[in-house]
C-alpha cells in the first residue's frame, strides 16, 4: 500500500496530523485530551499524546496491501462521528496486562463511559463494510495504557484521577498519522446527513477510486519491470549457451546480436554496482 498517496488522499477531505515515531499499526481510536493525559500520565510511560482508547485494531500498514478499503472507512468513521455526540468519561481503576509487550506489564486505567460499547459495535459495523477486518484477538476493555513496566513493579497511578473529561474527536490513526473526525459536527452545525448527490461524498468517491488506481499501477508497474528483468536474463543465457556451441563467424549476425546482449548485461552490471 502507497502510504504517501493515502494520506493524500484523506488530507484533502479531513483533518490529518503528521505524528512522529515507527508505530505502523493501523486502529480506530479516541485520543484522551491534553490537559487530561498530561495528569494522568505515568513517570517514564508513554507520552500524554500517545494516550488513547482502542476502539478496533486493524492490522499494520504492511498488511494492509489496498488502501481502497481505508478511504471507504474514513468516509463511514466520518458520518460516523457527525452523528455521535462526544464522549463523556472518566477514569476508573488501575490494571495491568501482564507478560503482553515483550515479557513487560502493561500499567492501565480503565475507562468509564455508558455509550463506549455502543460506539464500538458502531465502528466495528463501519470497518466490516469497509472489507477490513477487526482484530478480536482481545476482548474489548475500555482502558489507557500508562506504561510499559517490569513485572512485579507497582502501578504508576494507583488512585486515577477523579475529575470527568470528553473525548471531542474519532480518530484513525494509520502508521504515524492521525485523521480526526470531530464528534457531534452534525448536531453542532444541524447538517444535513451526506447523500450521493453531496459534493463531498462524490469527492470521497473519486478518491477512492484514485487510490485504488494509484495502488493497481504500482503493482502493474514492478511486475512488467520484474517481467523485462527475467526475459533479459533469459535472452542472456541464450546467447551465451549459441556462442559457447556455435562459433560465430566474424561479421555475421549471431556475432553482432551475442555482443549486443552482452554489451546489455555490462551496462545493467555498472548500472547496479555499487
Amino acid at each position: 500500500m502507497n502510504v504517501p498517496h493515502l494520506i493524500a488522499s484523506l488530507g484533502a477531505l479531513y483533518d490529518v496530523k503528521p505524528h512522529g515515531g515507527k508505530y505502523t499499526g493501523i486502529i480506530i481510536a479516541l485520543g484522551v485530551p491534553a490537559l487530561v493525559a498530561r495528569r494522568a500520565a505515568a513517570p517514564g510511560g508513554l507520552p500524554a499524546d500517545e494516550m488513547h482508547v482502542t476502539l478496533a485494531h486493524l492490522g499494520t500498514t504492511a498488511q494492509q496491501q489496498d488502501a481502497v478499503p481505508l478511504l471507504k472507512l474514513a468516509h463511514a468513521l466520518s458520518t460516523l462521528a457527525e452523528r455521535t455526540p462526544p464522549i463523556k468519561a472518566r477514569f476508573g481503576g488501575p490494571g495491568k496486562f501482564l507478560g503482553v509487550n515483550e515479557g513487560q506489564d502493561a500499567a492501565y486505567l480503565n475507562v468509564d463511559a455508558p455509550t463506549l460499547p455502543q460506539l464500538r459495535e458502531d465502528v466495528v459495523q463501519a470497518v466490516e463494510h469497509s472489507e477490513l477486518i477487526v482484530d478480536v484477538a482481545h476482548e474489548f476493555m475500555p482502558h489507557v495504557t500508562l506504561r510499559y513496566q517490569q513485572p512485579g513493579t507497582p502501578h504508576p497511578r494507583e488512585v486515577a484521577p477523579a475529575d470527568p473529561f470528553t473525548f471531542p474527536t474519532l480518530g484513525l490513526w494509520i502508521g504515524g498519522n492521525r485523521v480526526e473526525f470531530p464528534l457531534g459536527s452534525a448536531q453542532a452545525f444541524a447538517k444535513a446527513d451526506i447523500d450521493h448527490a453531496d459534493p463531498r461524498a462524490q469527492a470521497q468517491v473519486l478518491l477512492a477510486q484514485l487510490g485504488g488506481d494509484l495502488t493497481r499501477i504500482d503493482a502493474e508497474t514492478q511486475a512488467v519491470t520484474q517481467r523485462a528483468d527475467q526475459i533479459r536474463q533469459h535472452h542472456q543465457r541464450a546467447f551465451e549457451a549459441m556462442a559457447t556451441h556455435i562459433p560465430a563467424v566474424r561479421g555475421s549476425a549471431l556475432e553482432d546480436a551475442a555482443l549486443h546482449h552482452s554489451g546489455e548485461a555490462a551496462g545493467a552490471a555498472r548500472a547496479t554496482a555499487p
